[in-house]
């Protein structure tokens, strides 16, 4: 069971305290449905052909322009304790591989999981309505409806506030691994006791 040392395991390697999913306005009635993020369902222009579900920890342009701009906004943590194989993706590079760097996506700052990442309601801490001069509110109004049958709250961010995601972010893609690592080990010394 994950509790309270894990969390504060978590704040303490100053793991992301949200992450989001991007995704368009026709998949969202069956994500709800679902309680679950499948990889490769639903309307997308991304096929990701290792069936990895994924999400990042920030959000720009990029995303929005290529993976939808629905975005549920999960509490990290939360989202976490029902999905133990949810970790940042590892390109498996080391600091010194700067030759390699311009073939990764580092930008996106992708956390995920294969197959299905399932969640609760109360996993959501709201959703986002990217808009922008072609999607402006009314395109909303049908996934609106979806939301407020269950009581899930949403806002509406105009893309244009939104980060550009030009800049590959090698030293967030580092920083992250490490962090993510110094948690695990953490967790692993643990495994066996009690989780409070």
């Amino acid at each position: 069971m994950i509790g309270n040392k894990t969390a504060s395991a978590w704040r303490r390697a100053r793991l992301t305290p949200v992450l989001y999913h991007f995704t368009f306005r026709e998949n969202v009635k069956s994500i709800l449905a679902d309680r679950a993020l499948i990889a490769n369902k639903g309307v997308s222009i991304c096929r990701n052909p290792d069936s990895f579900v994924c999400l990042s920890d920030r959000m720009t342009k990029g995303l929005v322009q290529f993976c939808g701009n629905i975005v549920f906004e999960f509490d990290a943590f939360r989202l976490y304790s029902g999905n133990f194989l949810l970790a940042p993706r590892d390109y498996g590079l080391s600091e010194e591989d700067t030759s390699r760097y311009e073939y990764f996506p580092f930008f996106e700052n992708e956390w995920g999981a294969r197959g299905k990442v399932e969640f609760e309601l109360a996993d959501i801490n709201r959703v986002l309505f990217v808009v922008s001069s072609d999607c402006k509110k009314p395109h909303f109004r049908r996934v609106a409806q979806e939301l407020d049958k269950v009581s899930l709250p949403y806002i509406y961010v105009g893309k244009s506030y939104l980060p550009d995601s030009l800049c590959s972010d090698t030293i967030r893609y580092f920083e992250r691994l490490e962090r993510w690592h110094k948690f695990h080990r953490s967790l692993v010394r643990k495994v066996g006791s009690s989780y409070d």
